[in-house]
Parts: C-alpha cells; structure tokens; sequence
C-alpha cells in the first residue's frame, strides 16, 4: 500500500500544465487509445458519459485550432489536441447544478497522460462556434474543453509550481 500512495504522490507531483512541447516527438501508436480507456475508469465518469471527443492530430488542424484559441502557440507543436464534446441531451435539468462528469474525464485523461509520461496542457480561451464550424461539431455538442497531450521540450526550462494556496488559504471552514 505505500507504494501505491508513494506512486499517487509522484502522480500529483507531476501533474501540471505544460507550456512548451517537443514537436519532434509523436505519441507512440496506440498509446492516446490506452490513455482514454484508462480515464474512462474513473469512478465520476461512468455510466452515463455525457461527452465525445475529437483528437486533432494532422498539422494543419493543429494549425488551424490554434489561429481559434487566440494563437495558443502550443497546439501546433504538440502530438495531439483533445477537444471534449459535451452531449446537450445529457444536460442537467434547468436550474440545477451537478459535478460534470465531462470536467471529471478531462481531469482522469490529464492524470492518465502523466501515468504514461504524457506532458498536458489546457487550453483556456477559444472560439467554440469557429471550432465547431471547422470540424463540423454538429449543435447537439458543446465544446467543454481543449487539452493539448505530447512531451515537454526538455531544452526549455519549465516553469515551477509556485504560488499554488494552502489549505489555510483556499478553505473556509463553516
């Protein structure tokens, strides 16, 4: 059992969004297959998967999802983009507010990247009707999120984990 903890903590440890990919280097075959089946055992995800996803993986739809997420200039150097589809006729009713099972894949598939040695990043501002419309995502879909998935530059310095708050910081106990 401390073994499994030590290997959890090296797991969080390791968890972090990367902001610069080696674009020499490609996700073996089959390797992003194995990624998904492993998120897709997390306990928040299962049954109901309200999501789908797209893998972008061709240079010129890097390229093009980029020039939609404000010119993020990691999407076209890394293997892979994820961009996660929410199911709108699996949607909470109205006025309701529930844990979204699609934030909880999209977090299991960045902790599945790392238990592969897969680097992550998450792209945080895009024009979901531009993406929609270059990829045909049809209106029953909502695009939940977009992961960048592929191997840190190691002859760029990566940024530490600082600034992150404690737990005096971030929780009022009530």
């Amino acid at each position: 059992m401390n073994s499994l903890k030590h290997e959890l903590r090296q797991l969080f440890d390791s968890g972090r969004s990367l902001n610069i990919f080696d674009d020499t280097e490609h996700l073996e075959e089959g390797l992003l297959e194995r990624i998904i089946n492993l998120s897709i055992l997390n306990p928040g995800v299962f049954p109901s998967q309200p999501w789908d996803a797209l893998a972008v993986k061709s240079s010129l739809s890097k390229q093009k999802l980029s020039g939609l997420c404000n010119g993020d200039e990691k999407l076209p150097v890394c293997a892979v983009c994820l961009i996660i589809l929410g199911r709108k006729d699996l949607q909470p009713l109205e006025g309701l507010t529930t844990v979204s099972t699609k934030q909880l894949m999209e977090m299991s598939i960045m902790y599945a990247s790392k238990y592969y040695s897969v680097d992550f990043h998450v792209v945080k501002s895009f024009d979901a009707e531009g993406i929609k419309k270059y990829f045909n995502i049809g209106s029953d879909m909502d695009i939940e999120m977009i992961t960048c998935l592929g191997y840190f530059n190691k002859i760029c310095p990566a940024f530490p984990k600082e600034g992150l708050k404690s737990y005096s910081q971030a929780i009022r106990e009530v």
